[in-house]
């Protein structure tokens, strides 16, 4: 008997079968058509076990997962039968933010490492931030840059992905002293050829630096800032991707008063 294999693992690009379970979740929040959403929750339901089992090998399958739960269309009942722990440790497994420490703020701003996954064990990528002042200065602006290092062999996503299915690098922060990131530039990056794919990647390898512009409120002139970025990426070889993973980069910070002086650091980074 001849058949055709349901192939659910992602290898350089994601499977067939992933990307479309996240489509038909798209579509049905779009649409608001329930047949399509009844369509992924089938296939989730199929590749229930395979989850489970290696989420590391069909990352975009975890990642459906966890749209498909986060729809407005989530239903009380769904045919997805996970016991409520285990679906807590594939939505872990697909979101883990790693918990960084402070080094010198304000001037190299933090430090991060990392996969944030039990496999591989190497760090893929490391990340560093760097402010361009000594104090963040309220009612004013300052830039700032995020210096990622990738593991030789291995590459991550431009900004915007291409093609356009693919998991792009993104840079992100909170604030609790309402601080605004605005104007991200990312890396132009470059083609990466992948055996089979006719359309070549564009992709960061080596190095790739962010950098975007901070914009502190007046009113938070004195005050202290607990600032996190956040860049998430999913790292791939020429045969297999890794989850996506966000690495939070965080520290306290003193705002200067109105009138304190600040001073231009880290200008290699910015220039």
């Amino acid at each position: 008997m001849i058949a055709r294999t349901k192939n659910a693992y992602d290898a350089a690009i994601p499977s067939g079968n992933s990307i479309s379970v996240r489509n038909l979740i798209r579509l049905s929040e779009l649409t608001q058509t329930p047949k399509y959403r009844q369509h992924a929750d089938e296939s989730l339901q199929l590749f229930g076990r395979i989850i489970k089992r290696y989420p590391d090998r069909c990352a975009q399958l975890v990642q459906a997962v966890g749209e498909y739960l986060d729809s407005p269309l989530n239903q009380k009942q769904s045919a997805i039968s996970v016991p409520a722990g285990e679906f807590h440790v594939l939505q872990f497994a697909a979101e883990e933010p790693e918990q960084l420490a402070a080094v010198n703020p304000g001037i190299e701003l933090l430090v991060a490492a990392g996969l944030g996954q039990a496999s591989p064990k190497k760090q893929l990528v490391t990340a560093k931030a760097y402010l361009s002042v000594d104090k963040l200065p309220a009612g004013k602006t300052c830039q700032v840059a995020i210096v990622l290092a990738i593991e030789e062999g291995w590459h991550i996503n431009r900004n915007p992905a291409s093609p356009d299915f693919l998991v792009p690098t993104t840079f992100t922060i909170k604030s609790n002293q309402n601080i605004k990131l605005s104007d991200v530039k990312y890396p132009a990056g470059h083609a990466f050829s992948v055996a089979g794919f006719d359309q070549p990647l564009q992709v960061y390898e080596k190095q790739a630096i962010i950098r975007g512009t901070l914009t502190i409120p007046a009113a938070a002139g004195g005050k202290a800032e607990q600032l996190e970025l956040n860049v998430k990426y999913q790292a791939c070889n020429d045969k297999t991707c890794i989850r996506p993973t966000t690495v939070s980069l965080k520290g306290n910070f003193q705002i200067a008063r109105p009138g304190e002086p600040v001073n231009q650091v880290n200008q290699k980074w910015f220039q």
